[in-house]
């Protein structure tokens, strides 16, 4: 009688711990297939290895099948999104983060309505600060020379050396 639970306890463990190495197969798979999808790596080098890697793992607990399933699948939702971001003209960090601010922002029109009175403050602004550049009276002229060109004082002889008469010639 003792002998009975004793397997069903180990039995139980073992389903609990092959549980636990499938979830982590399949989570290796799907990151795998993702990185492959996303950033168009090659299956030949480093990528081969590891699904070898993944698969003779899988192999041991019967789970091949479903771990191509997963590879494949992870593979074009990494090309998906990928394309998304090209398309958005974002990087991965940025598209995440735009994910993240998304969830976040709830619109609503008296939140649109103060975001272009907002706008049309700084178009106002800004048409000001134009006009004070323009109407400002040190606007060079076609003739003047630029203040680049100018002799700066430290090319000129120091004035020291004008004091000394000995260095003169007679």
């Amino acid at each position: 009688m003792i002998l009975l639970f004793r397997k069903q306890k180990a039995n139980t463990e073992d389903k609990s711990e092959r549980d636990k190495i499938r979830r982590s197969l399949l989570k290796l798979t799907r990151n795998l297939g993702y990185e492959v999808g996303y950033y168009r790596h090659s299956e030949i080098g480093w990528v081969d290895k590891e699904y070898a890697k993944i698969l003779a793992e899988a192999k041991k607990y019967q789970l091949e099948e479903e771990i191509r399933k997963i590879y494949a699948l992870s593979k074009k939702k990494g090309a998906r999104e990928r394309g998304r971001a090209i398309s958005k003209g974002l990087s991965k960090k940025a598209l995440s983060e735009t994910r993240s601010t998304d969830k976040q922002k709830s619109f609503t029109a008296s939140k649109i309505e103060k975001q272009q009175d907002s706008e049309e403050d700084t178009i106002s602004e800004l048409t000001q600060r134009f006009l004070d550049i323009f109407v400002h009276n040190d606007i060079p002229e076609v003739t003047s020379k630029p203040n680049v060109l100018e002799r700066t004082p430290v090319v000129d002889h120091p004035s020291f050396l004008n004091s000394l008469q000995f260095l003169r010639r007679r």
